[in-house]
């Protein structure tokens, strides 16, 4: 099935949901647009760090695939985030990573009459958005991972990210504009390592079941388009997408 009848077959589903595009600014918005990138050379990007600890808001998700110069196709789901904060991930020295929650506030005692205030503290941990951008390769996405996309990315739209995971571990997820995203990544890259937490609306603006409803039917109908997908750099037969 090529990628314009899929298309097709996942408008038919946006149109019988009566409430789809109050839900989002266009039926295109979830998981409907595909978008792909040739890479010159073989597709296996060299990571290093340990990573970032990231939160944002969920603005778009959408396929992507990466064809490398032996024809070969990588596929995404790609989560486009806003608002997007950093933090440092922490290992031991034997590999395992410590857990590195912080309190914005602490309650700090004032004087004798046990009288406390709340104190705003530094979070030791914290990653500017430069100093992210500065150790993925010095933009929001490196050169041809997807050009077409970075003009709707910071700079150009300040604080405005995307991350990319596996699409067989990411199509397990149900997601919503406006979700609350934490995810973990595989080393200082936009790559996913794990979705840490996804805090979403249960009920659409038509009171209607989120879990088990339109998402379905959007994996249903990729479903159909989208057979091997595993972990990177894995590629998928030029069929597949």
């Amino acid at each position: 099935l090529s990628s314009n009848s899929a298309d097709a077959l996942l408008s038919r589903h946006f149109d019988s949901f009566s409430g789809w595009k109050k839900m989002i600014h266009r039926a295109s918005d979830l998981t409907a647009i595909s978008t792909s990138q040739s890479f010159p050379g073989a597709w296996n990007p060299q990571l290093s760090g340990n990573g970032f600890i990231v939160e944002g808001t969920l603005t778009q998700i959408r396929n992507h695939s990466v064809r490398d110069s032996s024809g070969k196709r990588y596929p995404y789901v790609v989560l486009v985030l806003k608002g997007v904060k950093f933090r440092n991930r922490q290992f031991s020295e034997r590999g395992e990573e410590i857990d590195t929650q912080f309190q914005k506030f602490t309650a700090e005692r004032k004087g004798f009459l046990q009288r406390y205030e709340q104190k705003e503290q530094a979070d030791p941990l914290k990653v500017t958005t430069e100093q992210f951008v500065s150790r993925i390769g010095g933009k929001a996405l490196p050169d041809n991972y997807a050009d077409s996309t970075r003009n709707h990315l910071h700079p150009r739209v300040p604080g405005v990210f995307e991350f990319w995971g596996e699409s067989a571990t990411m199509m397990a997820n149900e997601y919503k504009e406006g979700d609350e995203i934490h995810l973990k990544t595989r080393h200082d890259s936009v790559f996913i390592d794990m979705i840490t937490q996804h805090i979403t609306q249960a009920k659409s603006y038509h009171g209607e079941d989120v879990i088990g409803g339109w998402g379905d039917k959007i994996n249903a109908a990729r479903s159909s388009f989208e057979d091997n997908t595993e972990s990177l750099p894995l590629a998928t037969a030029d069929d597949d997408w």
